[in-house]
């Protein structure tokens, strides 16, 4: 026999955990975690080549190692600020509009930065050819 220690109020009126919190936690670490290596790596790769002109820059960022890395921070960078986001908009925002509005507005940028940063490195790649 389980007992249920939850005010009848609070049941009747759906409030309590929602049971999604512990998913969001962990790919709010886990993409922490690619963040910090792969700034790690980007740091370090700027720390080796800040001295080389314009045209070799765009040459190596063009090269398609060096372009997936990046892409790769962008986009886990863009998808952790999300979900780091979306957590302080709920926690604060109790206007149902307003929520609802900057949750899309949040989600919207989380989807393009990544998009706008692979057509910048595909357009550097080809700058990188000639």
């Amino acid at each position: 026999m389980t007992q249920n220690f939850r005010d009848p109020l609070k049941q009747v009126k759906g409030l309590g955990s929602a049971k999604d919190g512990t998913g969001h936690w962990i790919a709010q670490r886990l993409s922490s975690i690619v963040v910090a290596f792969l700034g790690l790596i980007i740091i370090g790769w700027l720390s080796q080549n800040y001295r080389l002109p314009y045209s070799e820059m765009v040459r190596i960022v063009g090269n398609p190692w060096g372009a997936c890395v990046i892409f790769l921070f962008v986009a886990s960078a863009s998808y952790h600020a999300a979900l780091g986001l979306q957590v302080i908009v709920e926690d604060y925002i109790h206007s149902p509009f307003w929520r609802y509005w900057l949750l899309m507005k949040i989600r919207l940028t989380g989807y393009i930065l990544p998009v706008v940063t692979l057509f910048i490195l595909i357009q550097l790649m080809f700058m990188g050819s000639k």
